[in-house]
């Protein structure tokens, strides 16, 4: 469980690396042909990404401290990806919720950009993806920092069995 975890961890980072790198690779007037500066084309990038892609860092938080929740012993290795996986979540769960607000800063400017005003409809489904990707992040965020608390306080390992004297 722990490995796919952090696989899951390393997918969404991954995910999060290319969006970064589109963001960065596109022209001034890219995507849409309204100059923008890189706040605008990384907010673009990042509109495929939101609450959905958070629910798998949820996920691995949820696979990787399932040992702890059963009490079963792990090994220093598991120790490790859970460490990992749970640092992961936590950097990609804020920066996603920065990515998500930006993506909403790149939908507004697109209207203000060719002098209309925003739309009702576009303002409710902006504000209900801020409410998904923000809330999901929250949670994503503070699950993994629990998970972090419960493995300092249990230390995550078993007590290696005592030997008997007899």
């Amino acid at each position: 469980m722990t490995n796919i975890g952090l696989a899951l961890a390393i997918v969404v980072t991954a995910q999060v690396l290319a969006a970064i790198a589109e963001g960065m690779s596109l022209k001034r007037t890219e995507p849409q042909g309204v100059p923008g500066d890189v706040f605008h084309r990384i907010g673009y990038a990042f509109s495929n990404l939101g609450g959905t892609v958070l629910l798998f860092l949820v996920l691995a938080v949820v696979l990787v401290s399932l040992p702890v929740f059963i009490g079963k012993r792990t090994s220093d290795r598991q120790e490790t990806a859970a460490a990992v996986t749970l640092g992961l979540v936590v950097v990609m769960a804020a920066v996603i919720g920065v990515g998500s607000i930006l993506t909403v800063r790149y939908n507004l400017h697109l209207y203000s950009a060719s002098h209309r005003s925003v739309p009702s409809f576009v303002r409710i489904q902006l504000v209900f993806f801020l409410l998904g990707a923000l809330g999901t992040g929250a949670i994503a965020l503070f699950a993994a920092l629990t998970a972090m608390g419960l493995r300092d306080r249990g230390d995550g390992k078993a007590e290696p069995a005592e030997a008997d004297a007899s």
